[in-house]
């Protein structure tokens, strides 16, 4: 099933955007702040997403990765959603839910037993997640 992504909020100076992007702009989310609303269906935020990953001076954090891969796949932009959380991954090797939309994304582009491999990377991800919360449990009892 398609999902549609309605808005999506950004705190960036609106005095920063391209053009291409000020239509999108819902005007009422402006005031005293510099957060936008933007409306974004599948045109824009492919573009918004590419763009606010090259505006940042420093190293994107691997989450920016991560969502826009999300938004993309939900979107159906199966290819890009793919490079965008291979990247997260790279950035970010233990993030489990990383594994989970990947697979989703490789079985959804039909690369099955990348699916499988990356699934498989993901139970192992939440096990030791739950080992190591189960052992901070038991150490923190009197």
């Amino acid at each position: 099933m398609r999902q549609t992504v309605r808005f999506i909020a950004l705190r960036i100076p609106i005095s920063t955007l391209p053009n291409f992007m000020l239509a999108s702009v819902n005007e009422e989310c402006l005031v005293g702040t510099e957060s936008a609303l933007f409306d974004s269906g599948a045109n824009l935020l492919p573009q918004l997403g590419g763009w606010v990953l090259n505006q940042s001076p420093e190293p994107i954090h691997e989450f920016a990765y991560f969502e826009l891969g999300r938004a993309l796949l939900q979107l159906g932009d199966v290819a890009r959603a793919i490079k965008n959380l291979e990247t997260a991954k790279k950035l970010a090797p233990d993030h489990d839910a990383t594994y989970y939309h990947l697979s989703q994304a490789y079985r959804r582009a039909g690369r099955v037993q990348e699916a499988e491999e990356t699934l498989a990377t993901y139970r192992k991800l939440i096990e030791g997640s739950r080992l190591k919360k189960r052992e901070s449990l038991e150490t923190e009892k009197p």
